[in-house]
């Protein structure tokens, strides 16, 4: 497996809190960093170099990223235009190709749900028409599109993984894959079907984010291990051996506790 840490772009602006996170990444020996794509595509080309460089310089690459749309971007509803989410995602996912990114995740949970008012299966229909123009692109770059399951809390479309698995079948996608986040399959409460429908269509597994449940933090040596058990031994079970990324949140942000989540990861999936 390969072991990634999800965190914003700032360092290219110099931020001093993402510069030391970045370094305690890299100390710490993860494969990856996973960024916000959309706003890397809005760089202008110089700080887009500057992007390059410091990962360069850094020696760690960006092999994901999350944030596929903007917050801004209009994926359901009356005002839905594929035509324009289709040139959204032509542009960023040539320039993830350009700095080397495989994997991207499509979750914008917002800006995808049915909001008062809207016709569910419409809606629905128009998310099959957004992976069935992602497909063409995803297979021209190289890059992945992931379609990330979020809890209830945070969208009514597309919550498991079986959503995401049908939501393909059902565009006819062939490099479109399912993304699992441990999070969100806690905080929606079905981790047995979740485990059931993970081991029956595995090979839609593509990508895989965690955090300690509760309270969406950086795995810690602390952590009850048992919150993490059902996912590990279904990982292992089904011989996934792609990317893994930590999305959580860490109040007391140290190399230690950076260096740690690692150290645990490595623990739940290689023994």
């Amino acid at each position: 497996m390969k072991y990634g840490y999800c965190m914003n772009a700032e360092f290219v602006n110099g931020e001093k809190t993402s510069l030391q996170l970045l370094e305690y990444i890299t100390e710490a020996g993860y494969d990856y960093i996973e960024t916000p794509l959309s706003a890397i595509a809005d760089f202008e080309m110089e700080k887009f170099k500057k992007f390059k460089k410091i990962l360069a310089d850094s020696k760690i690459p960006c092999k994901a990223n999350f944030l596929l749309f903007p917050h801004s971007m209009i994926l359901s509803g009356d005002d839905f235009d594929v035509g324009v989410i289709k040139s959204h995602a032509e542009k960023v996912l040539a320039v993830a190709a350009d700095f080397g990114s495989e994997t991207v995740v499509f979750g914008n949970g917002g800006s995808r749900a049915v909001k008062e008012g809207m016709d569910k299966n419409k809606v629905y229909a128009q998310m099959v028409e957004i992976i069935k123009a992602l497909d063409p692109i995803c297979e021209k770059t190289g890059v992945e599109v992931v379609v990330e399951p979020l809890n209830f809390k945070e969208t009514n479309m597309i919550n498991s993984f079986m959503d995401g698995v049908n939501l393909i079948k059902d565009a006819g996608a062939e490099s479109i894959g399912v993304l699992c986040d441990w999070y969100h399959v806690c905080m929606n409460g079905q981790i047995a079907n979740e485990i059931k429908d993970i081991v029956g269509h595995k090979k839609y597994l593509k990508h895989l984010h965690i955090a300690y449940p509760k309270g969406r933090t950086v795995p810690s040596l602390k952590d009850d291990m048992g919150e993490y058990a059902d996912f590990s031994e279904v990982i292992k079970k089904i011989g996934y051996a792609g990317k893994i990324s930590i999305e959580a949140g860490c109040p007391e942000m140290t190399g230690q506790k950076i260096a740690e989540g690692l150290m645990v990861l490595k623990t739940l999936f290689e023994h």
